[in-house]
């Protein structure tokens, strides 16, 4: 097997959540973890933050998780989950070749660097807007209201998302991305 890095990461926080400062470095780390049954591992970082790993025959040896990881859940410290990432028949994410998951940036930088499908939560409004951060593939973002803002590798994108119908293609600079119709 491959690792196929093209998952659905859905949205659920405010805007200006922060999702790359999820993923922290080992120094960090409060707890790990591992289900008896080794379905999930579950990372505590000192801010109460939490990263929920989730797929079958799942280990860590302190520096990589291995086993196939079919999902990732970014929970906070009230347990609300504020993103994930998970499969659709047109967006498969498994990680099967091993993943130094308290490498930070770097991790979600891989987690994103397929063709992936980036959901918008709908938390933007005209004084405070989503912004839907994509990676180094080729993205399609569905904004979830007209007030989200579009950053690729090049920066925000500036497009004009309240009549958008989608499907559209659109290229900036050093990315081409699919823009999805509205929520």
């Amino acid at each position: 097997m491959a690792n196929r890095l093209d998952g659905r990461w859905q949205l659920y926080g405010l805007p200006g959540t922060d999702y790359a400062s999820w993923f922290q470095s080992a120094g960090n780390v409060a707890t790990t973890v591992l289900s008896g049954d080794s379905t999930t591992f579950t990372v505590t970082y000192l801010d109460g933050r939490k990263i929920v790993y989730g797929g079958a025959g799942l280990s860590f040896d302190g520096t990589i998780l291995s086993g196939a990881i079919s999902s990732v859940t970014l929970v906070d410290g009230s347990a609300a989950t504020v993103a994930e990432m998970t499969s659709t028949t047109d967006n498969p994410f498994l990680i099967d070749q091993g993943a130094a998951i308290n490498d930070g940036q770097t991790f979600f930088d891989l987690l994103l660097s397929g063709d992936n499908l980036v959901v918008g939560a709908g938390t933007g409004s005209s004084g405070n807007v989503e912004t839907l951060v994509g990676g180094a593939g080729f993205d399609t973002f569905q904004p979830a209201n007209q007030f989200t803002e579009l950053n690729d590798l090049s920066g925000n994108s500036g497009l004009d998302l309240s009549g958008v119908t989608g499907p559209a293609t659109v290229s900036l600079l050093n990315q081409t991305f699919t823009l999805a119709g509205v929520n």
